[in-house]
């Protein structure tokens, strides 16, 4: 029965002799890996785009026109995107692409209109002037890691998917399809617990390549308000923790002994500045953000004061966001 599909023919690298580095062919005819292909691939993901290719370096001999490699699913059911789970059950996207036609790579069991594989059909010209030698090609796959992925815990992520080759007669046809040779990869992606600040005025989108933020109170009179927005992103969990320079006191620039106390609230909860010993832990546990990060709302109140230096005061508050 002839099951319709989409599929095209990926070009090949066709060689006569025997390479040095290939394996030796077996004595039944057929299509098999020339090479051991990567069993494991691994790649450390850090939340930019992560793209590879693999080659599938092949042999063949015998009456068959046309091979293909196909692509099972993984450990998670589907095709696209393909999932790695590391221990703890948190999930990494990636893909598995033809790597001329960027086309989803699938096997037989994928619906027959969604059916893409590799595929070689350059044997037949070969086929008359050397029926009984073996033919060396490569076909290639790319691996694509999408960028910008919130992950629920950092680690590695894994998952497992198998590759077959077949010979066919017909390019439109799966009649007298026969399978030859399987292996299964192991793809493993360490990724990284990323974790980023952004402080900025009340409302603002976050910019998260500046470490610093002046906030400006402008004429101080005790009552007087500043407002701030603090924005974290993070693939993994994590902590904020914060400090004073001068522990809650804004400092004359020139007469130290002069100072004005403040308070800060961050989402309306005090932050007792005044009495920190070591750097104050705001928050704990806190979960991977998403995309557009988590915003958490800053508040300074001058406090009441009288009978100081007029001049410049200062302070310098420090966030830190440490990954879990």
């Amino acid at each position: 029965m002839k099951r319709l599909m989409t599929a095209l023919i990926l070009f090949s690298l066709v060689c006569l002799s025997l390479p040095g580095d290939d394996i030796d062919p077996p004595d039944a005819d057929g299509v098999y890996f020339a090479r051991e292909p990567s069993s494991m691939i691994t790649a450390d993901y850090t939340g930019n785009e992560i793209i590879f290719t693999e080659e599938l370096r092949l042999m063949y001999r015998g009456s068959r026109n046309f091979v293909m490699a196909t692509f099972s699913e993984g450990l998670v059911p589907g095709y696209d995107p393909r999932i790695a789970r590391s221990f703890t059950g948190s999930e990494l996207n990636y893909r598995l692409l033809h790597n001329q036609t960027q086309q989803v790579l699938m096997d037989l069991s994928a619906p027959d209109a969604e059916i893409t594989f590799l595929a070689d059909n350059a044997l037949n010209i070969l086929q008359s002037s050397s029926p009984n030698r073996w033919r060396y090609f490569s076909l290639f796959y790319t691996i694509v890691i999408p960028a910008d992925q919130i992950v629920s815990g950092s680690g590695v992520h894994s998952d497992t998917y198998t590759i077959s080759l077949y010979t066919r007669n017909n390019l439109n046809s799966f009649s007298g399809l026969e399978l030859y040779d399987t292996i299964d990869v192991q793809i493993n992606i360490h990724a990284a617990g990323i974790v980023q600040l952004s402080i900025v005025e009340a409302g603002a989108s976050p910019d998260f390549t500046s470490t610093e933020y002046p906030m400006n109170l402008g004429e101080l009179e005790p009552g007087t308000t500043g407002r701030a927005d603090l924005i974290a992103k993070a693939t993994t969990s994590y902590a904020i923790s914060v400090e004073s320079s001068n522990r809650g006191n804004m400092v004359h620039h020139q007469l130290k002994d002069n100072t004005i106390l403040y308070t800060m609230k961050v989402d309306g909860n005090l932050v007792d500045l005044e009495n920190q010993t070591q750097p104050i832990q705001i928050y704990s546990g806190q979960p991977p953000t998403g995309e557009e990060g988590r915003r958490y709302e800053i508040e300074v109140v001058v406090g009441e004061f009288s009978m100081t230096a007029p001049g410049d005061y200062q302070d310098h508050i420090t966030f830190t966001v440490t990954a879990h």
